[in-house]
């Protein structure tokens, strides 16, 4: 059996993405969200993604229309449960999940596989909330998986075969590639990716290189498409210091404690790209040309270093 319908509990940044990937594969998806608004909202931005990215995807404007069709937002709960795959996407609150995934577990059908986009918290112990842990496991999006096209597959400690395996095809049938990883948090990607990020703004707080130097000087030698600063500007540095503190807190490792220039520009409102000021100035900063815009950055001059 295959992933035909998928349940998004979450419409916010990753959740969305998940619902056009899904959709781009072919699927059904059922998306959720407690506020109405947010709904509205995200399938705006997934109209405009797809019509900003129509030659990379190769769709007609048909075809876009008939992506968009297969989402369906839903107004109750236990309407976005009624899915082969019901998937949890919701902020980084420990026991607002466990909350959420016992009502999911009520409302899903007996063989629907669970799933959580926790980074943070143990799949093990989430699936603690439901009567199938056997039929739990994480799913974690380092990015919108329309952009990183990579998640992460993570086994509770007893995940079964089927639903790990269902959960691998659903993955490439969205046209993501699965990294298998244990349930030890942190997850792959941010165990190396925050200590990366934070070394970068450390640099630029002793003064050691400028903004564009650091980055340029990551983008060439290790050959990444951006670099740390760069990086940390499309994520949010509201997003990167919170992943930043619950890591730190979870662990005790003193490697995710975040560097002093990331709490001031916080503070100071400096957000990154989506405020429009972060390591860099955006000439792009209203939700809507933002969401239409081209992956690459448009940086107008450096407000550091």
């Amino acid at each position: 059996m295959d992933v035909q319908s998928v349940g998004v509990i979450g419409a916010g940044f990753i959740g969305r993405g998940v619902a056009m990937a899904a959709a781009l594969g072919g699927m059904r998806v059922l998306l959720y969200d407690i506020q109405e608004e947010v709904l509205e909202r995200s399938l705006f931005h997934m109209g405009q993604r797809l019509a900003a990215r129509s030659r990379h995807y190769g769709l007609t404007p048909g075809e876009m229309e008939e992506v968009l069709r297969r989402i369906r937002t839903v107004p109750r709960l236990e309407s976005a449960c009624d899915a082969d795959l019901v998937l949890e996407a919701i902020p980084e609150d420990f026991e607002a999940k466990m909350a959420l995934l016992r009502d999911v577990d009520r409302f899903a059908p007996p063989r629907a596989v669970l799933a959580t986009t926790t980074s943070t918290f143990s799949v093990t112990e989430l699936s603690g909330a439901t009567s199938r842990p056997e039929w739990f496991l994480g799913l974690h999006f380092p990015q919108p998986p329309t952009s990183s096209r990579v998640v992460e597959v993570v086994r509770g400690y007893v995940t079964c075969e089927e639903a790990h395996e269902l959960a691998l095809r659903f993955c490439k049938r969205a046209g993501l590639t699965p990294i298998q990883t244990i349930d030890v948090p942190p997850f792959l990607v941010q165990r190396l990716l925050i200590p990366f990020i934070h070394e970068g703004i450390r640099a630029l707080q002793e003064g050691v290189a400028s903004a564009s130097d650091i980055d340029e000087a990551m983008r060439l030698a290790l050959q990444h498409p951006v670099g740390p600063l760069q990086l940390a500007d499309r994520m949010g540095l509201d997003h990167v210091l919170a992943t930043s503190e619950k890591l730190a807190r979870e662990t005790g490792d003193s490697r995710y404690l975040p560097p002093r220039l990331l709490r001031q520009m916080v503070r100071a409102g400096k957000l990154g790209r989506k405020s429009g000021e972060g390591f860099y100035v955006y000439d792009d900063v209203s939700t809507s040309a933002a969401s239409a815009a081209s992956d690459s950055m448009r940086v107008e001059r450096r407000p550091l270093g």
